[in-house]
């Protein structure tokens, strides 16, 4: 049977994750061109494709630093990974750090049309940063199926993004910053 992820939990306490991806596709920049290309054999949309491409690109690269050694460029290269995820404290120092950026990109260019833009992004924020605490401090899924469920479940995080997004405006408009 073709996999494109093989996972495993460990039972170490010293990285921040303690689970073992072998991704000989999933995480490679050949799966990257091929979604791009995907996108772009449906689409016909050159600049969402380049986006595409650079958006699992840049997310390979993200990978690259916290990672042990399991990612490859293609399905037959050697393994590449600088292993961050194995210094817990770094870790969550560089991912707060990141997320923390984020929300404040996010607040400087969007602004709420109602509560719902408000409150929505809000418990949006607090149910992210309640997940991952729970991913780097709790125990460990008990079973590859147990963290599958979990994964399927994060899933409900882009319908609630897309809502509340729907409930905020674009801030360029008000302070100027892109000339019209």
């Amino acid at each position: 049977m073709f996999r494109l992820c093989l996972t495993r939990i460990l039972s170490s306490d010293f990285s921040l994750t303690r689970i073992q991806f072998h991704m000989v596709w999933s995480r490679s920049f050949g799966w990257a061109t091929l979604y791009a290309s995907i996108y772009l054999g449906l689409t016909r949309y050159l600049a969402g494709t380049i986006v595409i491409w650079l958006g699992v690109v840049s997310h390979w690269v993200m990978d690259y630093v916290v990672h042990v050694p399991d990612l490859p460029l293609t399905a037959r290269s050697r393994f590449y990974g600088l292993g961050l995820w194995n210094h817990r404290w770094w870790t969550i120092v560089l991912e707060v750090l990141l997320f923390a950026a984020a929300v404040w990109i996010y607040q400087q260019e969007t602004r709420a049309k109602d509560k719902a833009g408000l409150y929505g992004f809000l418990a949006f924020i607090a149910v992210l940063l309640l997940a991952y605490g729970g991913a780097a401090f709790g125990r460990p899924p008990s079973s590859v199926k147990k963290l599958a469920g979990v994964a399927l479940v994060t899933w409900l995080a882009i319908p609630w993004a897309w809502w509340f997004d729907n409930h905020r405006k674009n801030a360029g408009s008000e302070n100027n910053r892109i000339a019209t």
